[in-house]
């Protein structure tokens, strides 16, 4: 989901699932822009529709995973852990 660049930091990263009602830490990322953005309700947020630029960069958030979650994504995608280490390969 891209927000455009106006847009509430905090309030766009919980409507995206990126941020939690206590909040947390969240990587904010520049893409691509958007002629249009469309409205959506998640999380019990409703966005608006609003024209965009495509010279303009939109946003994207995403949830910065803690280390037993990074694990847990490797393994369900059959790379090899090192639980001492917590390192991943």
């Amino acid at each position: 989901m891209k927000y455009s660049m106006d847009s509430a930091i905090c309030l766009s990263a919980f409507h995206a699932g990126a941020l939690g009602e206590f909040g947390g830490e969240i990587i904010v990322e520049l893409d691509e822009g958007l002629t249009k953005f469309e409205s959506s309700m998640r999380n019990g947020v409703t966005s608006t529709n609003r024209e965009g630029n495509v010279n303009d960069p939109s946003l994207k958030f995403e949830k910065v995973k803690d280390a037993e979650q990074i694990i847990k994504d490797d393994m369900e995608e059959g790379k090899s852990v090192d639980f001492l280490n917590k390192k991943t390969g």
